[in-house]
């Protein structure tokens, strides 16, 4: 992933998990979409730390998200169209 990234979707993942993902320290902004296996981001405040915005769409797996409320810097939370945060 280039430095510098601010804002990043990925869509049609297959992944279990955000595991794996460099740590982006300037991303702000990430979208998820049709994540088929995706089912725990609970990485992603180690990969996102300064993440303000997170979306994620038709990703029906997804249950472990209970730490986006302890995510220090987002704001707004957004999953399968339900606002979890923000």
């Amino acid at each position: 992933m280039p430095q510098g990234v601010e804002r990043l979707g990925l869509s049609s993942l297959s992944p279990s998990t955000l595991d794996g993902l460099p740590v982006t320290n300037s991303l702000h902004e990430l979208q998820l979409n049709r994540g088929r296996n995706l089912s725990d981001i609970s990485s992603l405040a180690t990969i996102a730390p300064n993440l303000k915005k997170l979306i994620v769409a038709t990703c029906g797996r997804l249950k472990a998200y209970e730490e986006l409320s302890n995510h220090s810097t987002l704001e707004l939370a957004i999953i399968d169209g339900y606002r979890i945060k923000g």
